[in-house]
């Protein structure tokens, strides 16, 4: 089933689409794991400030959709990309 990456730290490089490994060595003044740690607090939970931050700067599926359908009835045989700048402005109104 594979090799684990016990003792050896894998390090992906996108831009060259390679992979490579390091050894690394256990910190020999490192405290022990006991237990695991709380994952939301170490990722960085999103704070109440970058909520509000963020506020009305997302639109929802149905909002999408809506704007998809008006775009494809206004005759226009697709789209390669679409300018939602003007839409998503007027919808934060």
């Amino acid at each position: 089933m594979g090799e684990t990456l016990l003792g050896r730290l894998m390090i992906y490089d996108a831009l060259e689409m390679s992979y490579r490994t390091v050894k690394i060595r256990k910190d020999p003044n490192g405290e022990p794991i006991t237990e695991l740690i709380d994952y939301d607090y170490f990722c960085g939970t999103v704070s109440e400030e970058a909520t509000e931050a963020v506020k009305d700067s997302t639109i929802s599926v149905k909002q999408l959709k809506d704007m998809l359908s008006q775009f494809s009835g206004s005759g226009s045989s697709g789209a390669s990309h679409l300018d939602m700048l003007k839409e998503l402005q007027a919808l934060r109104k």
